[in-house]
């Protein structure tokens, strides 16, 4: 199991912590350096405050959540994160080509991979990932893809669908419904397995464990070709 937190995720990565802590089950979890409003000097002590509240001694990915901040010094962040052994992987969100290409040089330099690029994209906002070449440089430069969003805010799951108004997107879902009933599926395990099929990994949301059981119902078998066009 993959989960994704965040540092301005409020309680997010403390729940995390203590369903550890009560369960005594783990998981790959991925949380993110608040770049938006932390000083770059901050990013090794924040981290140490997040395993903190994750109850662990490192976390299994830590990522810049914005391109904000100098580039050779959140490289450097991330460089002594990774060495001291708090974060196994670390990677960056929201990133550009022109920004990726960068801090991916950086921490080469320094012999450190970077391991994600955390973006938004879905059937609903497949560019400019894919229409820019984005995902392509991904793959160029062995960065996994976690795609965020990818049912579109609950706008391509049953739960929010009925309620599109725009014409694009109710057509959208039309072909959804066909190829969810074509294969016995629901609406989201199509897209998400959409999104898989496109290389990426869909870290979709979920209030309930029955949302829960219907996003995992998206992986473990693919869209043929046809489908995915």
């Amino acid at each position: 199991s993959l989960f994704n937190t965040a540092q301005v995720y409020k309680g997010s990565e403390a729940c995390l912590g203590d369903i550890r802590r009560e369960t005594g089950r783990d998981a790959f979890i991925v949380s993110k350096f608040d770049s938006l409003h932390g000083n770059v000097r901050q990013l090794v002590p924040s981290l140490m405050d997040t395993n903190r509240r994750l109850r662990s001694d490192n976390v299994d990915g830590f990522l810049v959540h914005f391109p904000r901040g100098d580039i050779d010094a959140l490289a450097e962040g991330l460089d002594l994160a990774h060495h001291n052994g708090i974060a196994t992987h670390v990677g960056c969100s929201n990133f550009g080509i022109l920004e990726l290409r960068r801090l991916h040089a950086a921490l080469a330099k320094r012999g450190v991979a970077l391991a994600f690029n955390e973006i938004e994209f879905s059937l609903l906002r497949s560019a400019p990932a894919e229409t820019d070449g984005l995902l392509d440089v991904c793959r160029e430069l062995d960065v996994k893809v976690l795609s965020w969003a990818p049912l579109g805010s609950g706008r391509l799951a049953g739960r929010h669908a009925d309620d599109v108004a725009d014409p694009a997107t109710r057509r959208l879902i039309g072909a959804l419904d066909r190829v969810a009933a074509a294969r016995g599926k629901t609406r989201a395990a199509v897209a998400i397995n959409w999104c898989i099929c496109k290389g990426t990994v869909p870290i979709p949301g979920a209030r309930t464990p029955e949302q829960a059981r219907e996003n995992c119902a998206g992986a473990g078998w693919r869209l043929s070709a046809e489908e995915v066009a």
